[in-house]
């Protein structure tokens, strides 16, 4: 299931991510476990270029309008594109969930 970032949600907090594929040399599909809406929302994304690699962090929240809303216990498979700035080349694109 295809997810775009929806910023403003309540309790924003950064959830890892399982791995990642290249759509085109500035485009990398970023695949991760999600609950339902409006418990489970796609804030934004984070990029931290380096020399050697990318770093992505994923920041998931919950639907501030809702704040009364029974949340069943589901996850799902989600992804996200992530358009770059630079391109990938030869460095590694990792999971970094330690961004605020």
């Amino acid at each position: 299931m295809a997810l775009t970032p929806k910023p403003g949600q309540a309790d924003v907090h950064t959830i890892s991510w399982d791995r990642f594929e290249m759509l085109d040399p500035t485009t990398v599909r970023i695949y991760f476990m999600a609950g339902v809406e409006p418990c489970n929302v796609l804030d934004h994304t984070k990029v931290v270029y380096a020399q050697e690699i990318i770093r992505v962090a994923l920041f998931m929240g919950s639907d501030p309008a809702h704040k009364d809303a029974a949340c069943p216990m589901l996850a799902r498979m989600a992804y996200t594109d992530v358009k770059l700035s630079e391109p990938v080349g030869s460095r590694d694109v990792v999971d970094d969930t330690t961004t605020d």
